[in-house]
């Protein structure tokens, strides 16, 4: 097994140690972009955030091309809490890989965390229509229409999200029959005349 395999795989077992060891050993045999982000993955995942991003940046100066370096780049610099720089970099790889749905999801919860839930929302559509198999969007994206206040598309996004995944502990219906019943709630109450605030 090649240096770059064994550090994925040990990365996957979480034997941390061992990733950075075999990932090391890959830079020193063949400096290359591929190797460099193999290293700075495995630093990624021991939280050395501060080596990762050094091996992601020398990496791309190997390979500008090798666009994925900016979703590692933005992941590093979002936990380092370099906000500007993870939204540059996250920009920056939706620009260059405009069909990868994980890029718009990390986007969107980057937005989330600066409060800007309509840009999230956005997002999270972009994302939900590139891959609707992939749960967690849908799941953001339900929580943030909830936020809103807008039960009415919350209960038309999981009835979609029904249709694509099997939910096997009654999550989801239970979430449409709260939203459904607050929805029948407020049409009553606005009907004797009431006015609720959901928010101010």
């Amino acid at each position: 097994v090649d240096y770059l395999t064994a550090g994925e795989l040990a990365i996957m077992a979480g034997d941390l140690e061992y990733a950075l060891l075999v990932c090391t050993n890959a830079v020193a045999v063949d400096s290359t972009a591929q190797s460099l982000v193999a290293l700075g993955e495995a630093q990624f995942a021991a939280k050395l955030i501060p080596e990762s991003v050094l091996s992601f940046r020398k990496a791309l100066e190997f390979d500008p091309e090798m666009h994925k370096i900016h979703f590692n780049l933005a992941n590093a610099f979002e936990l380092s809490g370099r906000i500007e720089e993870a939204e540059q970099e996250f920009e920056l790889y939706i620009l260059r890989e405009p069909a990868d749905p994980d890029g718009y999801y990390n986007l969107a919860a980057h937005h989330v965390k600066l409060g800007n839930i309509l840009i999230a929302l956005s997002l999270l559509n972009d994302s939900c229509g590139l891959n609707p198999g992939t749960i967690q969007p849908h799941l953001l994206r339900i929580e943030l229409l909830e936020q809103t206040g807008d039960l009415e598309s919350a209960v038309e996004k999981i009835t979609d999200l029904m249709e694509i995944t099997i939910d096997n502990d009654g999550f989801l219906a239970k979430k449409r029959d709260i939203f459904t019943a607050k929805i029948e709630q407020s049409r009553a109450m606005a009907e004797q005349g009431k006015v609720k605030l959901l928010h101010i």
